[in-house]
């Protein structure tokens, strides 16, 4: 079959390539894109959901513009050898007759002259890498100085606190007069809700030192005590308790012979 001669996996290798080649180069552009929509984002105030808009238009748009830019002239442009002899390979596949074959049998010996690095332009690839290191460092120390320089979040309600969509069921107002949250069974947790309500009132507390039991004004100094001609206690002497003297019936003294047979 036409789709497993030499030649037609040569031409889809060499298409696969570029497509990786491209696709490659479309992340590192969209990656700088929305960089930088971060960046704008943060200095107006605007919750960063929204950098992803044109992060994704650009992304759709250039790879539409590089997968339709892929074609074998680029090729032929990299390897002279290749010129024109490869497009009438791939135009001619399925074909068979002396001259082609001839064709295809040279641009397949051709084709080890072919290398990846032809497609790269690592001058271009490093500008791109060292421009996200830049975008970046510069994200990094304007969010530390938390600079903005247009508040349009907050005028069109589109800023982090005004879209707080990772808090899901609980909702908490900036200023402190909505208050708001399923407990899902576990009410008791929080407590009471009148004390919630109640902690909005003012509360006075004075303390009136007339109804205290303790009279400041009334003090004595420390007198110093001598423990050392203090009286000797007496002889101490044990006693035996009055729970030993009270008689055991008959039938609990062999119980209770026993038992103090087996402790000591």
């Amino acid at each position: 079959m036409a789709s497993f001669e030499p030649v037609a996996r040569a031409v889809r290798e060499v298409k696969n390539v570029l497509l990786e080649i491209n696709l490659v180069y479309s992340f590192l552009d969209t990656l700088i894109i929305f960089l930088l929509s971060f960046f704008i984002t943060f200095l107006t105030n605007v919750h960063w959901y929204f950098a992803m808009i044109p992060t994704a238009l650009y992304f759709i748009l250039h790879v539409t513009k590089r997968v339709g830019s892929i074609s074998l002239l680029r090729v032929e442009e990299k390897v002279s050898s290749l010129s024109e002899q490869l497009r009438t390979a791939a135009d001619n596949v399925g074909r068979h007759n002396e001259i082609i074959d001839l064709l295809n049998n040279e641009v397949l010996s051709k084709m080890r002259d072919v290398k990846v690095s032809y497609f790269i332009d690592f001058k271009d690839l490093l500008g791109k890498i060292f421009a996200m290191f830049c975008i970046s460092f510069l994200i990094i120390f304007v969010t530390s100085m938390n600079v903005r320089l247009v508040n349009f979040g907050d005028m069109f309600h589109i800023s982090e606190k005004s879209l707080d969509f990772d808090r899901g069921s609980e909702n908490i107002a900036s200023d402190g007069r909505d208050l708001e949250a399923e407990t899902q069974g576990n009410s008791d947790i929080f407590g009471d809700p009148s004390v919630r309500e109640a902690g909005k009132n003012p509360i006075s507390l004075q303390l009136n030192p007339t109804e205290s039991e303790i009279n400041l004004n009334e003090f004595k100094e420390v007198e110093p005590k001598d423990f050392d001609n203090a009286p000797a206690p007496g002889e101490i002497s044990a006693q035996q308790d009055a729970a030993y003297d009270r008689e055991i019936a008959r039938e609990y003294k062999d119980v209770v012979k026993n038992y103090f047979d087996k402790i000591t």
